[in-house]
């Protein structure tokens, strides 16, 4: 794929490779900022205990055990919830975060 000629019409100076270069670099920092705050947003949701894990390179048990931990236990239907034993164990990772 050539972005370069697909990038400007026949009457437009096209571009040096540096400029080019550079241009990719800030899209791809825009989409990152993007990103971070769709992220950021999602963070203040409870979300799975499998998605927890994924978004926090953990282990569901490490954070399973983390947050149900007899001796320091995090705070129930704040940090995590959960129906009944056994059921779906749920995080709010913003504050997860904030307790950890």
């Amino acid at each position: 794929m050539n972005l370069h000629n697909e990038t400007f019409s026949k009457h437009e100076d096209p571009m040096t490779k540096a400029e080019l270069n550079e241009n990719i670099l800030q899209r791809i920092y825009i989409l990152e900022q993007e990103l971070k705050k769709l992220n950021e947003i999602d963070e203040n949701k409870w979300i799975s205990l499998k998605e927890a894990a994924i978004r926090l390179c953990k282990s569901p048990a490490a954070i399973r055990q983390k947050v149900k931990n007899p001796d320091n236990m995090m705070a129930k239907n704040v940090v995590w919830k959960q129906k009944t034993k056994g059921a779906e164990i749920l995080i709010n990772l913003q504050k997860y975060r904030r307790f950890l």
